[in-house]
């Protein structure tokens, strides 16, 4: 077991059940269907790529679309966002992993 991997799982170790256990579950179901997974803590401080998707109707134009959205990240740059924004994020971010694991063929039931 090398570094990264021990730091995984100590993370996991140290969550409060039953959160301990699905994180265990997800760890493994990862882990064994796709062996040569980077499972390297939050450790990242390249540039990240972003995507997104948005739709607008006739009446608004593409570039006051991304103006809205330039605005929203320079504020989000600068001023960050509050704990409540993030919790939510969190879940949505959480919620949305079984969906996106499943498209791929990987299932989370035991």
């Amino acid at each position: 077991m090398d570094g990264d991997t021990r730091a995984a799982q100590a993370h996991i170790d140290g969550l409060p059940e039953p959160r301990r256990s699905q994180m265990q579950h997800l760890h493994d179901v990862i882990t064994t269907a796709i062996p040569d997974a980077d499972v390297t803590m939050f450790d990242y401080s390249g540039p990240m790529l972003w995507m997104a998707q948005a739709f607008h109707d006739s009446t608004t134009s593409s570039d006051k679309l991304l103006a809205a959205i330039d605005t929203v990240i320079e504020r989000v740059r600068k001023e960050g966002l509050d704990q409540a924004t993030l919790d939510r994020a969190r879940v949505k971010m959480r919620s949305g992993l079984p969906p996106a694991l499943k498209s791929m063929g990987i299932g989370l039931t035991r």
